[in-house]
């Protein structure tokens, strides 16, 4: 097996590529959606790539980092600078929890079959 140490990078790459173009925000109070679910899909590709123990690892940081600037209501994150670190934690990181917590309210099954809808 080869180095992966750039296998999460590019999995969230290609996912805000999907996204971004396909799934724009209308505004940056709406770049969670974005952000998030390119976060998120990086972390279930890590989960399919290593397993769950994985996931949770790497959920556990995702949540430290959602947390780190819980100042403002998600809604109003466009009132930040976009390349802040504050716009940053709230739009990847929260974004990508609120993917997590609908995920296990849900169910996986339903969750997959949502994301597949668009």
């Amino acid at each position: 097996m080869g180095d992966k140490s750039g296998i999460r990078l590019l999995a969230n790459t290609i996912a805000h590529q999907w996204w971004g173009s396909e799934v724009s925000p209308k505004t940056l109070n709406d770049a969670w959606i974005t952000n998030g679910m390119s976060r998120y899909a990086e972390l279930m590709y890590l989960e399919d790539e290593s397993g769950k123990s994985a996931m949770r690892s790497a959920i556990q940081d995702v949540s430290a980092g959602a947390l780190a600037y819980d100042t403002v209501p998600l809604s109003t994150a466009g009132r930040l600078n976009p390349f802040s670190p504050q716009f940053q934690s709230m739009t990847l990181e929260k974004g990508a929890m609120i993917f997590h917590m609908l995920r296990w309210e849900v169910g996986d099954k339903a969750f997959l079959a949502i994301m597949k809808a668009r």
